[in-house]
Parts: structure tokens; C-alpha cells; sequence
């Protein structure tokens, strides 16, 4: 998405819309908007949620990198999901830095699951608690499909966006008793060449109601 605007009331709207159609969902979803305000020229960290913090964006073209807002989303769909769609300037650009979906997961495992950094050649496998990370790695399918859905780059106008890739699977209590969460980050499909973008929620679901189903 390409924005004509810098303000968070003009873009949410624009967003929300988006995020429903991607869900399909009918009624407008309820959202919150998160304001950051520093500027460094080259890279940014962002803190979105507790997984966010770790992703950088990188921009490669002119300008440097302004983290403006996000907007936070909690989507009831098949599955309870959260949304943070951060809105960033890219050079003279506004547009979508990395998405982080996060949903909780009806099985607990023990300790942490996270997907390997980014290989050149073959698919990155999940590490973590072995028992578990056993059965994600031989459905060979859902390793692919994870590995296709957490994109590390993409480009929207003239600027290509690169941010760290981040898939983990965490232990949660909760009063219904001990779960996880699966929290992925990924990057925007670019459409439209170049200038729309697609965040494959669908997708996401698809591969949360695989993880749970193997854990």
C-alpha cells in the first residue's frame, strides 16, 4: 500500500478496510493506534507486541528510514488473531513496514520454537524443543509454506524494505490453562507491480490450524 498521506487519521480507515477484506470479515474491526517518533538515517528496531523488537528495516534507495505509527488489530476470525500493521517513511514514501501476526495456540509445548535465519539454498527448519520441533520439521509441506509466508524483503515504488524474519512458537499461561503463541513477522507481497501489496492472512491461519493440529 502506498499512502498520500503521513496521518494516521487519514490511513487508518484505509488499513482496517484492508485488514477486514484479507480476513473476510464483514464488520468493521476495532483498532488502536501506536505512535513512534525517532528518526536514525540508516536502520530502525521497532518494538511491536514482544516480538517486534527484533526486526530491523533497511531501506536501499534514497532517504533514510521514519517509523510514523502502527496500528494494532484484534481480529476475531476462525481463530482469535492479532494484527500490527506499522506505517512507515521511506525515503518520500509512506508506506507498510513488516506485519506481526500473532494467535494463541491450544497446545503447549515446553521452552521456545523458532524457525532457523534465512538459508540460500533449501528451506530454514524449526529449532527449539526437540519433541515438538521434530514434528513441525516432518510435515515438509508446512516447513515451505512458512518459509514462503515470513518474507524477509519487498518492494513497493522505487523502494525494496528488508526486515529480519522472525517465526517463533512460545509457552503462555493462561486461565484456561498452560498454551502457546505462534508469532510470525513477514513483509507485504508486493501486487500490482509494485504498487499494491497483499498480507496473505488467510494463509497465516492455514498455517496456525497446521502448527496446532502437529503439536
Amino acid at each position: 500500500m502506498l499512502f498520500w498521506s503521513d496521518k494516521a487519521e487519514s490511513n487508518g480507515p484505509k488499513v482496517e478496510a484492508k485488514v477486514r477484506k484479507e480476513f473476510g470479515v464483514q464488520a468493521p474491526i476495532p483498532y488502536q493506534v501506536e505512535i513512534h517518533g525517532q528518526f536514525r538515517p540508516q536502520s530502525l528496531g521497532q518494538f511491536a507486541g514482544d516480538i517486534a523488537g527484533d526486526a530491523i528495516f533497511e531501506i536501499f534507495g534514497a532517504g533514510g528510514v521514519k517509523p510514523l505509527y502502527t496500528f494494532d488489530f484484534r481480529v476475531q476470525t476462525s481463530r482469535p488473531c492479532n494484527l500490527k500493521v506499522p506505517v512507515i517513511k521511506a525515503g518520500n514514501a509512506i508506506v507498510l513496514g513488516s506485519l506481526v501476526y500473532a494467535t494463541p495456540l491450544a497446545k503447549p509445548i515446553f521452552g521456545e520454537i523458532v524457525l532457523e535465519d534465512e538459508k540460500v539454498f533449501g528451506n530454514s527448519k524449526f529449532v527449539g524443543d526437540p519433541a515438538a520441533s521434530e514434528k513441525l520439521n516432518a510435515n515438509k509441506d508446512l516447513v515451505k509454506r512458512v518459509n514462503k509466508f515470513a518474507r524477509a524483503e519487498y518492494k513497493m515504488s522505487n523502494q525494496t524494505i528488508k526486515a529480519k524474519r522472525i517465526v517463533r512458537i512460545s509457552s503462555h499461561a493462561s486461565p484456561q490453562g498452560p498454551m502457546s503463541v505462534l508469532t510470525i513477522t513477514t513483509q507485504p507481497r508486493a501486487t500490482w507491480f509494485g504498487m499494491g501489496s497483499s498480507f496473505d492472512a488467510q494463509e497465516f491461519l492455514a498455517i496456525a490450524g497446521t502448527v496446532e493440529q502437529l503439536l
